[in-house]
């Protein structure tokens, strides 16, 4: 009788659970709902890029993508331009994401870029996507390049991009996103089994007394 009574439970706290899936994963607000960013001044949400060596980066999904330029920090100590979001991904659940780098410097200063998940303690978990100068070339633009994760979890996933040795030209890193959902039992069925669940719980109950 226990067992049931656990099982139910579970059920009926995965169903009052938010999902607290990745808000405006593409961008398709036109904006950065959902988001954080260190520097709100370097990161844009936009339709389009045009690439140092007149490359025109179009959105991977939908009709919008973000941009962000590095520059954050003195030339001295240049700092990583982020944008970030915390998220829950379910069972069933995955994200393909798009990422490209502008290069706007040589390989003098290997200015770089990077796409990541980390843990809700800021551990790296995965490195999702990097790319720098002397993966482009100098003034180099990068093409898009796709990577994916499936894997269940609570997860911050972190876009960033940064000037290496100085910050006097800016490069440029752009992101997509969509996420994916697997076919899943709907709601009302998995009430009706928790429901059951407690309605054989409470018969066993019963008859043992």
């Amino acid at each position: 009788m226990k067992k049931l009574v656990i099982l139910a439970a579970m059920i009926f706290i995965g169903l009052n659970s938010a999902s607290a899936a990745l808000i405006n994963p593409g961008f398709e607000t036109g904006d950065l709902t959902g988001w954080s960013s260190n520097a709100l001044n370097l990161t844009t949400v936009t339709i389009s890029h045009l690439g140092d060596q007149g490359t025109t980066y179009m959105p991977q999904e939908g009709s919008y993508l973000l941009r962000l330029e590095a520059g954050l920090g003195s030339d001295d100590y240049p700092e990583y331009t982020i944008a970030s979001q915390s998220f829950i991904l379910n069972q069933g659940e995955s994200l393909l994401g798009y990422a490209a780098f502008d290069a706007r410097d040589d390989i003098t200063y290997n200015d770089e870029a990077f796409a990541e998940l980390r843990s809700s303690t800021g551990s790296l978990i995965a490195s999702l996507w990097q790319s720098n100068v002397g993966k482009v070339g100098d003034y180099g633009d990068g093409p898009w390049e796709t990577w994916s994760w499936s894997s269940p979890g609570l997860y911050e996933l972190r876009y960033g991009v940064r000037n290496v040795g100085d910050n006097d030209v800016p490069s440029y890193a752009l992101f997509d996103i969509k996420q994916t959902t697997a076919a899943v039992p709907e709601p009302a069925s998995l009430s009706l089994l928790g429901l059951g669940l407690l309605g054989l719980a409470g018969l066993k109950r019963k008859r043992t007394k």
